[in-house]
């Protein structure tokens, strides 16, 4: 059962946020949202398999939580801990960039409108993206 609380980690979501309307484009960083989810051990399931899907993802994670809705795109700390300050917040260095960088990316929802749990797919942070 995927359900269980020994098979469930720590996962901090963060929402990164650009804004253009000034002269320098002003990145600002959501507080974490930490949430204990499912990680897969890799990217597909059986049933992804046998229909012969290649996912665009490295693994993906099952919350139980069907009130939490990240965005794609969405920053996320799944086998690191981001460093936070005392109210809770990113510690930036000083180019304004976390110290402590995540380590996956949310690359897409799957998922369906109804049940009980909601799967994301999440892709590891490379120089690319």
């Amino acid at each position: 059962m995927r359900g269980l609380e020994i098979q469930k980690q720590n996962v901090w979501f963060v929402e990164k946020t650009t804004d253009d309307s000034l002269y320098e484009a002003t990145i600002t960083y959501s507080k974490p949202v930490k949430k204990r989810v499912s990680v897969s051990a890799t990217a597909s399931a059986p049933d992804e398999n046998y229909a012969g899907t290649i996912p665009s993802y490295d693994r993906y994670i099952t919350c139980f939580d069907r009130k939490f809705s990240p965005k794609e795109g969405t920053l996320l700390f799944v086998d690191v801990e981001p460093e936070l300050s005392e109210d809770g917040n990113l510690v930036l260095d000083e180019s304004g960039n976390p110290k402590t960088e995540n380590d996956y990316i949310l690359a897409r929802r799957i998922d369906t409108k109804k049940g009980t749990t909601a799967r994301y797919g999440i892709k590891k942070k490379s120089e690319e993206n």
